[in-house]
């Protein structure tokens, strides 16, 4: 990987010749989610063209974007060589996904036409700058989070379905406290990764001054549904975590009344064997 990114033009910062995706005016993008987290400290600095977000460059026509949350993103010509994510990068994940989810996108390179997604979906940016395939980047790789994140909950839901029918039904017996306790880690793990590392709902800070990158990506996030996924996960997760915290309050309460019976029992016994004392006498 080589190569440079030429200075700023008209405002922005463009891709330079030997980066500009050989001048191709249709794009493929794809965002991989690889693991729990991207160590992007440890990226060789002479791959870097940009720091924020970290964007690498692979060749003479192929852009990599990378983000700490585990996700990255590769730009390159739709005729070119395609957009599967360099396999030299996988020593930098960390806790690697089984397997990695993904997104895709189609990318038009026009000054005509209004930016963000046209009727096909396919996505419409100004200008080959890599201010804007930063946007792209951001949405697409936030897009594959929400992915895998929608898919690890339905799973999680799937598990905790038949406990709450077992639990309607009267059968406590189901419930076990290892198990509800491993649910209700995953439920906080998932919420505290959403909120502090991709902070999925939140624009990227360097935005709020660009108006018009601000714009380009509130049309794209919309288009994603970033905001309305992004709550119905929450939701899910918030369900799941009341759902196991009152099977918890379940078992502690059988286990009281177990407890309870117990001393019952034991104090039975104790007259028991105190009257037949008295009787043998």
């Amino acid at each position: 990987m080589g190569g440079g990114v030429s200075t700023e033009l008209g405002g922005s910062q463009r891709v330079g010749p030997r980066t500009e995706l050989g001048g191709a005016q249709r794009i493929a993008a794809t965002a991989w989610l690889l693991g729990d987290r991207i160590d992007t400290r440890a990226v060789p600095v002479e791959r870097v063209v940009s720091r924020s977000p970290l964007t690498l460059q692979d060749g003479a026509d192929r852009l990599v974007v990378l983000y700490r949350f585990g996700a990255l993103v590769v730009f390159a010509p739709e005729s070119g060589a395609g957009t599967a994510y360099p396999e030299d990068l996988g020593r930098f994940v960390v806790s690697p996904l089984p397997s990695p989810e993904f997104d895709t996108a189609s990318i038009r390179i026009s000054a005509d036409e209004p930016e963000g997604a046209d009727r096909e979906g396919v996505l419409v940016i100004a200008e080959a700058s890599l201010e804007r395939f930063h946007v792209v980047a951001d949405v697409l790789a936030r897009s594959a989070l929400l992915a895998h994140y929608e898919s690890e909950v339905s799973t999680a839901l799937d598990r905790v379905e038949p406990l709450a029918e077992r639990l309607r039904l009267g059968a406590h017996r189901g419930l076990r406290g290892r198990q509800l306790l491993q649910e209700l880690g995953e439920v906080l793990v998932s919420e505290m990764r959403m909120v502090g590392r991709a902070e999925v709902s939140e624009k990227p800070e360097r935005l709020w001054d660009r108006p018009r990158l601000d714009a380009l990506y509130v049309r794209l996030a919309e288009e994603y549904e970033l905001a309305d996924r992004d709550r119905a996960v929450t939701r899910k997760l918030e369900l799941l975590g009341r759902a196991t915290e009152t099977f918890l309050g379940v078992l502690d309460t059988r286990r009281s009344l177990n407890v309870e019976w117990y001393i019952v029992i034991l104090i039975l016994i104790e007259l028991f064997l105190l009257v037949y004392e008295l009787a043998t006498r």
